[in-house]
């Protein structure tokens, strides 16, 4: 009996609670580096300043551009791993789930797919992110997408390509944190999502936006991400890569909040693998370098909990996943092997801080219109609206309670006998309203309280 229960205890404390990941011993520190597309030394170069080592460099396409194979040739062979963010619009215009279902765009799939397999290495493609909101051109309610139709999108694009023998590829479905009207736009996450056999990895796109814009505040990591993160993990044991992240610096600390972000990856969200800078001037300045302090910050943060591996300068799969529950995460096909770190060795030396300096200004790159808020899965002026609701709704109810109270009062002093026997009076509180309004309320004789 007493062998039996130590066993128990032992294999309990092997598996670990369900939905916990194995502890990681790296974070991925990926990123969007919009001028790095047709000019990687710029790249390489912020590597340098920095020291540090991007795993994977992203990029974005829409449905009326064909995939060019140079720009991913460019990144695998500087070491990072093509990370493609492919937005399904033409133009502004989002596609139809059910027309790409119906065989629509399977010529244009079918190009791709046979590009891409060409490669000859991993690629990961983002596939429609942020599909659960009504501000992206594919999103909910966009060209009759909802939450059903998605699922049935995805899964012919993703058979569509094995198809091809486009196995190379590691699918990211990549939903924003949630939005404020979730509930009324898809339900939830479980009810949206294409299935395991499908997605090699979830992903999150979030930000910070302080208080760059009129309708935002200030939020820390986990208040932009732990509600959806624990959502995820409620229904898949797939590890997570942040796509989009990043921090604008008006409304508090920039530099501290990419401290935490690095401290909170390193040890709370222990299914996160990596994450993605959004690394532009856009709607704000979302840059790593938009301050010294800042810089310094993502330096610090990354020698803390990344590290770097390297075979000859090309990428090599990691290890699979085992969960704290026995369960090994398998790709879907050859190609689903999680992705590699794709880096040079250990990090280069930090550059001092009087080297750092701030990138300088430049235009902005024009902003998606119309811009939508996206944090922590509510609008800012929706904030705290179940709040306001109750607190308006109370202020109405006392109002109209100190309104009977006062009309009765009344009543009650004005000695009102033509109104007493009236039924209109009895039942509709007419009479309440006739002794206060009334002409003749004014001669009426006072009477005692009853």
């Amino acid at each position: 009996m007493v062998i039996g229960i130590c066993l128990v205890f032992l294999w309990s404390a092997a598996l670990g609670s369900p939905g916990d990941a194995q502890a990681k011993t790296r974070v991925e520190a990926n990123i969007f580096y919009p001028d790095s597309v047709n000019d990687i030394s710029k790249l390489t170069a912020l590597q340098q300043e920095l020291g540090v080592h991007f795993s994977a460099a992203n990029w974005y396409m829409d449905w009326a551009t064909d995939f060019d194979p140079a720009t991913a040739n460019r990144f695998q062979a500087n070491g990072f791993i093509p990370e493609l963010t492919w937005e399904p619009q033409l133009n502004g215009t989002g596609v139809s789930y059910d027309q790409v279902v119906g065989g629509t765009y399977d010529s244009y799939l079918t190009h791709n797919a046979q590009i891409i397999r060409s490669l000859g290495y991993p690629i990961r493609i983002s596939l429609a992110p942020e599909m659960n909101t009504d501000w992206t051109p594919w999103g909910m309610g966009k060209q009759g997408n909802n939450r059903d139709n998605h699922k049935a999108f995805w899964h012919h694009v993703v058979e569509l390509f094995r198809a091809q023998g486009a196995t190379n590829v590691q699918w990211v479905w990549s939903p924003n944190v949630r939005p404020w009207n979730a509930t009324q736009l898809y339900g939830t996450l479980a009810e949206l999502y294409p299935g395991d056999g499908y997605v090699d990895f979830m992903g999150l796109d979030g930000y910070n936006w302080g208080t760059s814009q009129s309708w935002s505040v200030w939020q820390s990591f986990s208040q932009v991400f732990e509600g959806t993160y624990n959502e995820l993990i409620s229904f898949s044991a797939k590890n997570i890569l942040i796509m989009e992240v990043a921090s604008a610096e008006a409304g508090g600390d920039k530099a501290a909040w990419i401290t935490d972000m690095f401290s909170q990856l390193g040890s709370r969200f222990s299914h996160i693998q990596g994450f993605t800078w959004f690394n532009i001037n856009k709607e704000t300045d979302w840059r790593i370098k938009s301050s010294v302090a800042s810089t310094q910050s993502f330096t610090n943060g990354y020698l803390g909990v990344s590290s770097t591996s390297t075979t000859n300068g090309s990428t090599s799969p990691a290890a699979k996943t085992t969960t704290s529950t026995g369960k090994t995460t398998k790709p879907t096909s050859s190609a689903s092997q999680p992705a590699t770190d794709g880096a040079s060795g250990d990090p280069a030396v930090t550059t001092p801080d009087s080297a750092i300096t701030p990138e300088i200004t430049e235009t902005k790159y024009p902003a998606t219109l119309p811009i939508e808020p996206k944090i922590a899965g509510v609008r800012a002026d929706q904030l705290n609206s179940s709040a306001q609701q109750f607190l308006f709704m109370s202020v109405i109810l006392l109002g109209l309670t100190l309104l009977f109270y006062l009309t009765h009062r009344r009543y009650q002093l004005i000695h009102a006998p033509v109104y007493a026997d009236s039924s209109i009076a009895n039942y509709f509180g007419f009479g309440y309203v006739d002794s206060v309004i009334h002409p003749r309320a004014r001669n009426y004789k006072r009477r005692p309280l009853v």
